[in-house]
């Protein structure tokens, strides 16, 4: 009926759209994603809410937008699976990959993971500040300004499931670079007696502007970089 309706010319139509849809989905490679986690040294270096930020933005704005004959698989599937089969390293092993492959139908999987975080900091003023304890005694803490950089590098592998290979290691680089304002102090901070607003320059936690520019960052790159390595699969 949808044929008729087309006018004559409409059964081919119809037909060419069903092989061209065909031969996309032959054409096609389906793809695992696991979640970014850090390895060696880089998860003590790392802002905690970054691999949650940079996971996040992927799985919600990234994977979604796989160019044509790239299919990334629903990342909660995958990371269900991996739990299911006792799967929690960050890069699991060629063998796990491939066995997580089969079980959740991806002809690759990827293994991403944080390897490598470097700190620079540059313009630096460190100022003394006179303060006094609770207890009342004089004492003094550092004020610290300047800028500070940090890179990331994400490493992966792109598995071939029915192949059980893989391929060398990718590397892709992110960076930001932000001011920050902080207080150091040899003894307790909670010991000092403060107003509030100075009180907020010992809070350790990370910067909320840093955590998002490197999360865009990495996030983009990632993105280009891991696409046009997939697309390189396609066959």
């Amino acid at each position: 009926a949808a044929a008729a309706a087309l006018g004559p010319g409409g059964a081919d139509a119809e037909r060419d759209l069903a092989i061209q849809q065909e031969a996309l989905r032959r054409g096609t490679v389906r793809v695992a994603i696991l979640p970014i986690g850090t390895e060696g040294a880089a998860g003590t270096r790392l802002p905690a809410e970054l691999t949650a930020a940079l996971n996040d933005e992927l799985e919600l704005n990234r994977w979604p937008r796989a160019p044509l004959f790239v299919e990334v698989l629903d990342p909660r599937t995958v990371r269900a699976t991996g739990r299911r089969h006792g799967y929690t390293r960050p890069a699991p092993s060629l063998r796990d990959a491939v066995q997580l492959g089969r079980a959740v139908g991806a002809d690759l999987v990827l293994r991403p993971a944080i390897d490598s975080v470097a700190v620079v900091e540059s313009d630096l003023r460190e100022t003394r500040r006179p303060a006094r304890t609770v207890a009342g005694a004089d004492t003094a803490y550092t004020l610290r300004e300047g800028r500070r950089a940090m890179r990331v590098r994400v490493t992966y592998h792109v598995v071939r499931v029915r192949d059980f290979s893989e391929s060398g290691e990718e590397e892709v680089w992110g960076s930001a670079d932000v001011r920050f304002r902080e207080a150091r102090y040899a003894g307790n901070p909670r010991d000092l007696s403060l107003e509030r607003r100075d009180r907020q320059l010992f809070d350790e936690r990370p910067s909320r502007e840093l955590v998002d520019d490197l999360t865009r960052d990495l996030a983009l790159r990632l993105e280009r970089d891991i696409f046009d390595r997939l697309l390189r699969e396609v066959r």
